[in-house]
C-alpha cells in the first residue's frame, strides 16, 4: 500500500455549477428589479423582503462553502490501494499513514479469508479522526450515546488514540467490509462475525 499526501479539489464542477445558479438567479432578479422602472413602484417592504431573501441565500451558501473548505483542508493522507483518504478534525488528532496502513492491513488480512475482495470495500472511504469519544445524536426516538467510532457508508469517524490499535478503526473498517460483502448484517451479528474472524 502506497502512502501519498492527499491533494483534492475543494469544490467539484457540479458544486460550482449548483452554487452559481443558486446565487446567480436571485442576484440577477434583484439587480433587474433595481434597475427596471417599476409601475407602480415597489413599496419599501417589498425591497426589504427581497434583500432579506437574497442575503439569506448568500448566508446559506457561505456557511456551506466554509464548512466544505474546512473539511477539505484537513484531509491529509491518501492510501493506494484502496484509494482511502485520511483526515482529522484538529492537529491534536493527526495520525501517520503508516499507522493507519498497519491497522487496515491487519483488518483485511483477517477478513479476506471469508471475503477475498475485502480491501475493495474500502475504495473511496474517508477515515476522519476526532476527539477520543463524543456524544452521538441519534435519529428521533433514539437516545444519544457516547461513542468512540461510527461508520456511515464510506465515512468512518474514529475517536483518536496515540495507539491506533486501541481505537475503533479496525472495528469500523470491518463494519464497512461486512456492509459491502455480507448485506450489512445487524450489529450483534456483525460483531459475532468479527469475533469469529479475530478482528475484535
Amino acid at each position: 500500500m502506497r502512502i501519498y499526501t492527499y491533494v483534492g479539489r475543494v469544490f467539484t464542477p457540479l458544486e460550482i455549477c449548483f452554487w452559481t445558479v443558486f446565487l446567480g438567479i436571485p442576484t440577477g432578479l434583484g439587480i433587474g428589479a433595481l434597475f427596471t422602472k417599476q409601475n407602480p413602484p415597489i413599496p419599501v417592504i417589498g425591497w426589504t423582503i427581497l434583500a432579506i431573501a437574497i442575503l439569506g441565500m448568500y448566508s446559506i451558501a457561505t456557511d456551506y462553502l466554509l464548512h466544505k473548505w474546512r473539511w477539505q483542508k484537513n484531509l491529509r493522507i491518501l492510501l493506494v490501494p484502496p484509494q482511502l483518504v485520511v483526515g482529522w478534525k484538529d492537529e491534536r488528532y493527526c495520525v501517520s499513514g503508516e499507522a493507519v496502513n498497519a491497522v487496515i492491513t491487519d483488518c483485511v488480512s483477517k477478513m479476506q479469508g471469508e471475503f477475498p475482495d475485502a480491501v475493495k470495500a474500502l475504495e473511496g472511504c474517508v477515515v476522519w479522526f476526532r476527539e477520543p469519544t463524543w456524544i452521538q445524536q441519534g435519529a428521533p426516538g433514539f437516545i444519544a450515546r457516547q461513542v468512540a467510532g461510527v461508520q456511515d457508508g464510506q465515512l468512518l469517524i474514529i475517536g483518536w488514540n496515540v495507539d491506533l490499535q486501541k481505537t475503533a478503526l479496525k472495528h469500523e473498517l470491518a463494519h464497512r467490509i461486512l456492509q459491502v460483502y455480507d448485506g450489512d448484517p445487524p450489529e450483534n451479528v456483525a460483531h459475532q462475525i468479527m469475533i469469529r474472524l479475530g478482528v475484535i
